[in-house]
């Protein structure tokens, strides 16, 4: 049987070892074990199982070549057995230190007893183990070797100060005990003094006595002050003390305890959210560093389901999660980011470079700037010049999102029932905009988000519906729309490129569009064919916004309040007598259906969530929120931000509320049809794609 001087010897040996072996997979646990009939060994645990030191290379002829790596990943000399913390015995050994246990092998169930056990931490850089605890089965308790001499060392030297000072103290109070007697003996032969000369003599010495003990109590108290000075010390020392060995094992802290293990191996891909809850340095982030380790690596989670007979994980399962190596790690704090590198390193999760990220950082940066293009250079919304501003909803905050959602669903209703509304029966595709309007008159009874998606599907299943025989369909008219305005502008170019004046006045003015930093189009002006995506090449951009203008000055035959943007006024002077009205009166109305009524069935997603009509909606919501007074709103920065003008400017809460709407929206739509979601390609999928997904599942 072996004791705890046999224990640490064995440690010692071994981690000297994978020291000097430079193993990147080193031991953070030991047990001495008996497993089965097979007689009792030891079993050292690591984070990860044995991996090999060789890698292999296919030749150009054909051969197989192994090359040894220049470190070893785990030390295995003298016929060691390392196996990882997550497995089924590896659990075992570093949850308890004595006792039978049973856990479920290939072989089958099997009983493993434990004689002792010990834990520690071992760096992988540094030759060097510590927080070192023991058990041997029989013994009540762990037993703790911190290892750390030089600290424990000094809190020593300050007891021992304290007992000197003590030493101190008895020997004064003695000294004085002694004086007091003297003295004592002094007043009684003062009393059987007859002499005069001998009373002074008495009251002489009476008074030397008098002020050597009035000395000696105040030598005591100076010495009682040190000593309470002393333990103030040796107390902030052991607090100190204790701060840094709870910091030291916050870093790297490879074992659990059983409720964060409990946490940690619970709710392994069965759909179920897990919150970990609880106080400052609670082992919150380390048991969710363990946990996204376990939930990607294949041996493990193998392990796992061989274990949990009752879990939903399969082989195709495991295989594509741990394939993906699909997770993200936010942070509230770039420090706290920074620190918690470390542990994800320590843990195996080599990714975490590209994988952390603070949260406001990557909401305002990543999603609002750069993926959704909500707000920053030459988007609708500009971002507040102050960061550290007050909070904008102050009140209801889930009020807030809720209105806002009812907001949207309201103006999505009048787009649709603005359709409904249209004379349809004095063009040419009566037959096909009956339809349409038909189907659009439903929002009227559309009472939330799912009956307007569902609305949506159906409006866009008309754009594939066959029509009988000389009914054209609503993809023939938009094609022949675009056809036909192709032939137009090209004619007209063919006819003005001979006039080289007026070609160049044509190209001056294209260049001052270029230039301009005006909006361009309202949101109602922008669909999917009429998107904006200026190039480098002039010519191209000509024909681009000559084509744009052909299509407004035909839709304006059909709807009076339809006018030329500012931006295009210039360009439309120099046309509008150059374009006949012949070629107008030809595509007009074909242009009337392509800006009003194609929009709401073409593309669901272009509809639902275009970007400039989510951030036109916003504004008007916001406004209506500071005119109404609302109570949940931080109605002085928010009168601040809707009095200004000349800029758009968005607060960090609202770069929140707006990110959740669409996602919301976008959650609605993939649970009520995959399929639908799945076809979406719009840029505002990027990240909320594989969280409606997720959420699917």
């Amino acid at each position: 049987m072996e004791d705890i001087k046999d224990i640490l010897n064995s440690i010692k040996q071994h981690t000297t070892a994978e020291a000097n072996a430079y193993a990147t997979n080193r031991t953070i646990g030991r047990g001495r074990v008996k497993i089965g009939k097979v007689p009792e060994k030891t079993i050292w645990v690591a984070n990860v199982g044995y991996q090999s030191n060789n890698s292999y290379y296919t030749t150009g002829d054909g051969r197989i070549e192994s090359v040894s790596n220049a470190n070893v990943h785990t030390y295995i000399g003298g016929g060691a057995t390392v196996i990882s913390k997550n497995t089924a015995p590896g659990r075992l050994i570093m949850e308890n230190y004595s006792g039978k246990h049973t856990y479920v092998a290939p072989a089958g169930h099997l009983t493993m007893e434990i004689y002792n056990a010990a834990y520690y931490i071992q760096p992988q850089d540094r030759n060097m183990v510590y927080d070192l605890s023991v058990g041997i089965a029989g013994q009540p308790r762990l037993l703790n070797f911190p290892n750390l001499e030089s600290a424990v060392s000094s809190y020593l030297n300050l007891i021992k100060d304290r007992a000197n000072a003590d030493d101190i103290i008895a020997k004064r109070e003695k000294e004085l005990e002694e004086k007091r007697k003297i003295e004592e003996a002094a007043k009684i032969a003062a009393q059987k003094a007859h002499d005069e000369k001998e009373r002074r003599k008495r009251e002489e010495a009476f008074r030397i006595a008098e002020e050597d003990r009035r000395r000696t109590e105040e030598d005591i108290q100076k010495h009682k002050e040190e000593n309470k000075i002393r333990e103030q010390q040796a107390k902030e020392y052991e607090e100190t003390y204790n701060f840094i060995r709870m910091q030291a094992s916050l870093r790297l802290n490879p074992r659990l305890d059983p409720s964060q293990n409990e946490i940690k191996f619970s709710h392994v891909f069965d759909g179920v959210t897990t919150i970990i809850e609880g106080g400052p340095g609670t082992g919150k982030s380390t048991t969710l560093i363990q946990r996204m380790k376990l939930l990607i690596d294949a041996e493990d989670l193998n392990d796992y389901a061989l274990n949990h007979p009752n879990t939903n994980l399969t082989k195709k399962k495991i295989e594509i999660v741990t394939a993906r190596n699909s997770w993200v790690f936010f942070s509230p704090t770039d420090l706290l980011c920074k620190y918690l590198k470390e542990d994800m390193a320590y843990e195996g999760l080599t990714q975490y470079e590209d994988k952390t990220h603070v949260w406001n950082d990557y909401l305002r940066k990543t999603l609002i700037r750069d993926d959704y293009k909500i707000a920053g250079a030459k988007c609708r919304f500009v971002f507040t010049k102050k960061n550290g501003e007050d909070g904008l909803f102050v009140g209801d905050q889930l009020k807030v999102a809720k209105d806002f959602q009812q907001y949207y669903l309201d103006a999505l209703k009048k787009r649709i029932l603005k359709v409904a509304t249209v004379d349809y029966f004095k063009y040419s595709w009566k037959i096909l905009g009956k339809m349409i309007a038909d189907t659009c008159k439903e929002a009227e009874k559309a009472e939330n988000l799912n009956t307007i998606c569902r609305l949506l599907f159906k409006l866009n299943a008309i754009k594939d519906t066959v029509m009988p025989p000389g009914v054209p369909s609503a993809k023939d008219i938009v094609s022949t729309y675009e056809s036909k305005v192709d032939e137009i502008t090209n004619r007209y170019l063919v006819t003005w490129k001979k006039d080289k004046d007026f070609y160049e006045s044509l190209l001056d003015c294209e260049e001052n569009i270029l230039d301009t930093d005006e909006t361009t189009l309202s949101v109602v002006d922008v669909d999917e064919e009429d998107t904006i995506d200026k190039t480098d090449d002039i010519t191209i951009e000509l024909q681009k916004d000559i084509k744009r203008l052909i299509r407004r000055i035909a839709s304006s035959k059909n709807d009076a309040s339809l006018a030329i943007e500012p931006i295009y006024e210039e360009l439309y002077s120099l046309l509008q007598n150059k374009i006949k009205r012949e070629d107008l009166k030809q595509i007009s109305e074909i242009a009337y259906f392509n800006k009003e009524i194609y929009p709401c069935v073409s593309n669901v997603e272009v509809f639902l969530l275009n970007v400039d009509f989510v951030c036109n909606t916003y504004l008007m919501f916001r406004k209506a929120c500071f005119e109404k007074k609302n109570t949940n709103w931080n109605l002085d920065i928010l009168e601040k931000m809707v009095s200004v003008t000349s800029k758009n400017y968005i607060h960090h809460d609202e770069c929140s509320l707006l990110i959740g709407t669409i996602n919301n929206i976008l959650i609605h739509v993939a649970r009520l049809s995959e399929d639908k979601f799945e076809s979406f390609n719009g840029r505002l999928l990027m990240l909320t794609r594989r969280t409606a997904s997720r959420l699917l599942a």
